[in-house]
């Protein structure tokens, strides 16, 4: 699904009726299934309960936007920081700033050394799942999770079933 602008999202207490907001992705943080939302007038995350409610989207400019990115709260969590700017996307689901203000992407590069922020390191440190999801077209993916993420993970990527291959004392040994 492509990364948009949506108004009249969906009818709840936390949204308001006519604003735009900036679809995210679906995330299971709470343990049910809610859609992440960002509003384009206040720059507010929202996340909204979608068992069942109707949702509907429509789809208010083509252009992508800058998703934001995540920083590090503590050794085990990570908070989403929505783009103050809300700029539009260049090739990824970020803008350039956000892109370079992403501590996370360097987790996927973590195992062959290099630079790496002190809070990825700590992050990086504690156990992590190594699993295989499946999903509906009959693609597969390798993943990794760690301990606290491991069923949230795969839920939000929306894998139709997943199997658990390895336990591992951290995220560099989960990524060799």
């Amino acid at each position: 699904m492509d990364i948009g602008r949506t108004v009249d999202g969906v009818v709840d207490d936390a949204l308001i009726t006519g604003n735009e907001y900036l679809y995210l992705g679906v995330s299971w943080v709470p343990g049910v299934p809610t859609l992440d939302l960002v509003e384009v007038c206040s720059v507010r995350h929202v996340r909204v309960p979608v068992v069942g409610r109707r949702v509907a989207f429509r789809t208010a400019a083509p252009d992508r936007f800058c998703t934001g990115r995540y920083g590090f709260a503590d050794r085990i969590g990570i908070d989403y920081l929505p783009c103050p700017r809300q700029e539009r996307a260049d090739q990824s689901a970020q803008c350039a700033r956000c892109a370079g203000l992403d501590e996370f992407r360097f987790a996927h590069n973590f195992h062959q050394g290099g630079y790496a922020p002190p809070a990825l390191t700590e992050y990086m440190n504690q156990p992590h799942w190594v699993y295989v999801a499946t999903f509906a077209d009959a693609s597969s993916k390798v993943g990794t999770a760690t301990d606290a993420r491991r069923r949230s993970r795969i839920d939000e990527q929306g894998a139709v079933t997943a199997s658990y291959v390895a336990h591992t004392r951290d995220g560099r040994t989960a990524r060799i």
